[in-house]
């Protein structure tokens, strides 16, 4: 028997109601598909080799749909399954028509939370055909070659991921907060509701129209996502088959892609940036856009006159509703930034309900505060990196040798420290990065409890001290940019930047009006 909802159901129950939950997004949705062009194209065939090299590439350690047999009886094999896994792919390019039992999704619900008492605690994981997926790949090719860059868009995209958008985030806050004419600086994290199962299919069809797709490539796609059934497996049980009628299927490499190309057309009238189902609108508070109540050196009320914010956060309700989507009003939220110590703002409405005003965000694995101090970040890489440690104390004492224990340190620990360090580490303070060297410290003691110092325990290491190894990584993120024309972040508004220089040698410029202590350790700015 498992409670859900405070009702108890018997694991069959559970898994046909849960299947339906999933599915609820689909009703009252009639689908609207536009006529493709039936004029004569052709599509670039996938050679014999490619194919041969998706059968090796194959992760043999992946979960397969229950119905597909062995995946490593594929990569074994890949020479003798390569030429009819040519010709499959060849004619599903050539006729437009994709097989029906690769669009036969298994779902494995996984725990979100320790102890779920809702469906949606309950994350879905589709479990598919290991030859659908290698299908899947050569099409997926194809369709990256005829679709150009997304604009704000920095998840699914090859050479622009995480690192880039949290970059991009901060540095754009600090820049406007070293403006004068800035009061503050606004965010605003929007959140959609089921996002990829509650895309229609039918709006990257049209999209791909207009973006001037080869029409059976285009073809090839809505087969792909018409047509499909899913299922639950649960324990020993597995369901029935519903259809699906809209939603981009998770786990495929071909619904990231769709999904960049239909949350394209999303262009609030605001800076924002767009990372898969996560859009973050931003910008500065000038002071020609407020009304100060209740002002001080130290604190202020601001009462917005013209709030740009609201009208692009409307902007995305209103493109929301007009594309079936749904915003979770309780996940959204709003932070200021300001150099003052103490800021109030006018809140952002959605649905008429004030937008929860918080003094910290986390945007992607970052931990903002209104001041840009980064503290709870520290807090929040050390407690993530806790278990680790934990885990390295077990293993030392289970008797694993040295290198071990450093190739875990490397691997389980430093990358948690280090993860997204050009967003955040130029700003932390002396003391953040004290607890950061005492960290590793420890580690370090464990690793090599003989040695008798920590100079000793580095060079033993081979390492350099975390401090010095997140600044050099903040230097070589600048240069990958610099170096890189095409780079998102390689533009004027970053580079070149020089201090200001005083107009005499007895003139002092106004820190606050030339250049702020935050904007002095920015990223660009220092390692410019």
């Amino acid at each position: 028997m498992i409670n859900v909802d405070g009702n108890w159901q018997t694991s069959d129950d559970f898994a046909d109601n849960l299947n339906r939950y999933y599915l609820d997004a689909q009703k009252d949705v009639t689908l609207d598909f536009p006529e493709i062009p039936s004029h004569h194209t052709t599509i670039a065939q996938i050679d014999e080799l490619q194919v041969f090299r998706l059968l090796e590439s194959i992760n043999t350690k992946k979960a397969t749909n229950s119905m597909d047999f062995p995946s490593w009886v594929s990569k074994n094999n890949a020479a003798m399954i390569c030429e009819p896994m040519h010709d499959i792919i060849n004619t599903i390019l050539a006729t437009g028509k994709y097989p029906s039992l690769w669009k036969k999704a298994e779902i494995s619900p996984i725990d979100k939370v320790k102890n779920p008492t809702t469906y949606k605690d309950r994350r879905p994981i589709l479990l598919l055909f290991h030859l659908g997926k290698i299908a899947e790949k050569a099409i997926n090719t194809l369709l990256q070659n005829e679709v150009e860059g997304f604009t704000n868009q920095f998840a699914y995209t090859q050479t622009i991921g995480t690192n880039n958008a949290l970059v991009k985030f901060t540095n754009d806050i600090v820049m406007s907060l070293e403006d004068e004419s800035t009061l503050a600086a606004k965010a605003v994290l929007i959140d959609f509701s089921k996002a990829f199962d509650c895309m229609r299919p039918d709006l990257p069809i049209r999209k791909m129209l207009q973006l001037n797709v080869n029409p059976l490539l285009i073809q090839v796609v809505k087969c792909f996502l018409s047509d499909r059934q899913q299922c639950i497996k649960y324990q020993n049980i597995i369901t029935e088959y519903l259809p699906v009628k809209i939603g981009v299927p998770q786990g495929t490499l071909t619904g990231p892609i769709l999904w960049n190309m239909f949350v394209d057309d999303l262009q609030p009238d605001v800076t924002n940036i767009k990372y898969a189902d996560d859009t973050t609108l931003y910008g500065a508070i000038h002071k020609s856009q407020v009304e100060i109540s209740e002002s001080s050196t130290s604190h202020a009320v601001l009462l917005l006159c013209d709030n740009p914010l609201q009208h692009a956060t409307s902007c995305v309700k209103s493109w929301s509703d007009q594309n079936g989507m749904i915003l979770n009003a309780s996940k959204t939220t709003a932070i200021t930034f300001s150099l003052r110590k103490t800021i109030q703002s006018d809140s952002i409405m959605l649905n008429e309900t004030p937008i929860q005003e918080l003094s910290t965000a986390k945007l992607f694995v970052v931990v903002y505060d209104q001041h840009l101090t980064f503290s709870h970040q520290i807090n929040n890489v050390l407690g993530k990196a806790a278990p680790s440690f934990h885990a390295l104390v077990q293993l030392k004492r289970a008797g694993v040798n040295s290198a071990g224990l450093l190739a875990f340190y490397k691997s389980r620990i430093v990358s948690v420290l280090s993860y997204g360090a050009p967003a955040w580490f130029p700003h932390i303070t002396k003391h953040a990065k004290e607890r950061l060297s005492r960290y590793e410290k420890l580690c370090l003691k464990i690793i090599y409890p003989s040695s008798d110092s920590y100079d000793d325990r580095l060079a033993a290491s081979g390492l350099t001290d975390i401090i010095s190894n997140l600044d050099m990584m903040c230097l070589k993120y600048v240069t990958k940019v610099k170096q890189n024309p095409n780079h998102p972040l390689n533009t004027t508004k970053y580079f070149p930047v020089s201090p200001v220089k005083a107009r005499t040698t007895r003139y002092r410029p106004s820190s606050r009006k030339y250049r702020t202590a935050l904007f002095k350790s920015s990223l660009f700015f220092r390692h410019a």
